[in-house]
């Protein structure tokens, strides 16, 4: 299986969290056999207007020149909407074979009317295979932007989960209204509610919660959510861990009681709600998006309303409520639900899905 990757995103050295995913899908593909031939991609981002029109354009041109020339048994691309107009031009005038693997927001975030929508449409025409990360997705593109050929749509969530590393070492402690451990592991950014789990704590101090509060992570806002922090008086309560390395943040949810997951945003997945569960710990998240659908309501874990701080407190306080024997049975059925995205089988099924391509 010989491939070429496109990918507007990729880490660099100083952005290790930009486009992780596609390095992560390479070297998964890479462990069940599978041959890049080359790679075109955009490393790191940058702010400047300039240099991000010039890095695009040098993008397009090797693109271009790379699938048009390239031996490989297809085309595997990562991000819809910025290469919609690439795949229009290899697929439909060049008669390449190509796969494209969507997100998430670079559907979501256009208008089915929209220009890029429009061209998002053709796009998926002109392609042999589409990949998804979650059923939940897959539903939305079906209703959207697919009229029929909906088993071209094959789901991979995200690469799955690494269960040697995210795996279950709980402490023994149970959760309690004088011992309450809280975690969230997000992107420090606008529309990722970590200021509605900050308020929530601070609802819950007020109620009498001991609360201890653990942030991993990192983004643009990283300024504003200390200063929410200050603004609370959650100094005592709140530690900021900034980027860690997964099996670090492994670590740190072995002492941990429950994951919070407060985004705003309409998810594809959610891969570090289920990266919490496959450590034993129940999550409670916001009632959108894709989390919406592997979050059990009473079962391994809660949903509240978005951006809703209260209703988040709310539900924080019934799981403490709950005796401990149901809490453990929430533990149980997170790590179950978890196991069910177990990365190599999860990359096998796409590898399978690709050979007949080949």
């Amino acid at each position: 299986m010989n491939i070429l990757l496109l990918s507007n995103m990729y880490p660099s050295k100083k952005d290790g969290l930009f486009g992780v995913f596609v390095k992560n899908f390479k070297e998964k593909l890479e462990s069940q056999g599978a041959n890049f031939t080359n790679m075109v991609v955009i490393k790191g981002k940058t702010s400047n207007p300039a240099k991000k029109t010039l890095r695009y354009a040098y993008y397009y041109t090797k693109v271009l020149y790379q699938g048009v020339f390239s031996k490989a048994d297809f085309i595997y691309v990562h991000y819809l909407s910025h290469n919609a107009p690439l795949i229009i031009m290899l697929g439909t005038l060049f008669k390449k074979t190509i796969v494209v693997n969507i997100h998430g927001s670079d559907i979501s975030e256009f208008s089915t009317n929209s220009l890029v929508g429009k061209l998002n449409k053709k796009a998926l025409l002109a392609c042999k295979l589409i990949v998804v990360p979650s059923f939940y997705f897959s539903e939305i593109l079906k209703k959207g932007y697919l009229e029929k050929d909906f088993k071209k749509v094959v789901v991979y969530p995200s690469g799955g989960i690494n269960l040697d590393i995210f795996r279950s070492i709980k402490n023994e402690t149970i959760a309690s209204k004088s011992n309450l451990k809280l975690v969230l592991t997000s992107r420090i950014d606008s529309g990722k509610g970590w200021d509605v789990f900050l308020r929530s704590i601070s609802l819950l101090i007020i109620e009498g919660y001991h609360v201890t509060a653990t942030i991993i992570g990192q983004g643009n806002k990283e300024k504003e959510m200390e200063s929410l922090i200050q603004e609370l008086k959650l100094q005592q309560e709140v530690t900021f861990l900034g980027l860690l390395a997964q099996n670090e943040i492994s670590k740190i949810y072995a002492d941990q009681h429950v994951f919070v997951f407060p985004t705003l945003l309409n998810e594809s997945l959610g891969l570090v709600g289920l990266e919490a569960m496959a450590c034993g710990l129940p999550v409670i998240g916001s009632n959108i998006g894709a989390p919406s659908a592997y979050i059990k309501e009473g079962e391994n874990g809660f949903l509240f309303e978005p951006n809703n701080a209260s209703a988040l407190s709310q539900k924080i306080k019934a799981y403490v409520a709950l005796e401990a024997e149901a809490k453990i049975k929430l533990q149980k059925n997170a790590i179950a639900t978890a196991q069910e995205y177990e990365s190599n089988t999860v990359t096998k099924k796409l590898f399978n899905h690709l050979k007949p391509l080949c």
